[in-house]
């Protein structure tokens, strides 16, 4: 989970709920966060934060060594990644909406543009095992759902 409105940092409990470890401070650097609010596992096990306030994704191995990171999804506020490694981030900021790529390659492969209402803006993701998206601004009170062609 994230603690990341005050305390910019990732904690890791064991299925029984027992706190095993945390990492992460305030800060830009790698391993280092600005408001970390979302966090997904890819099917290699890498542990995906969505960075919010430093506009970046970054990617740990689980036990918090830093492997990579990509700015290429936006300002992420929210992510999910599928069964088949596709990533989907939920996007605030001047490029608000919906990015889906690869959770392999970092390859965005789609936008699609969700205007901010009020100050906000699209702010959690999931998609269902057909391929329909939903995307919630909480403060707008607002979920769209986005259906596969």
């Amino acid at each position: 989970m994230t603690d990341g409105q005050f305390n910019s940092r990732v904690l890791r409990f064991t299925a029984n709920g027992a706190f095993v470890k945390s990492f992460g401070t305030n800060g830009t650097a790698p391993g280092q966060f600005k408001v970390p609010h979302a966090i997904g596992l890819d099917s290699a096990g890498r542990l995906f934060v969505a960075d919010r306030d430093n506009d970046r994704i970054q990617i740990f191995d689980q036990n918090g060594r830093f492997l990579d990171q990509w700015t290429t999804f936006g300002q992420p506020s929210g992510l999910f990644i599928d069964a088949n490694d596709r990533l989907y981030v939920a996007a605030i900021g001047p490029k608000s909406g919906l990015a889906i790529g690869s959770a392999r390659t970092g390859q965005v492969e789609q936008f699609l543009p969700i205007p901010a209402k009020d100050l906000n803006g699209p702010h959690l993701v999931t998609a269902d095992t057909r391929g329909t998206v939903y995307v919630a601004d909480l403060l707008a009170s607002d979920v769209r759902k986005f259906v596969r062609d």
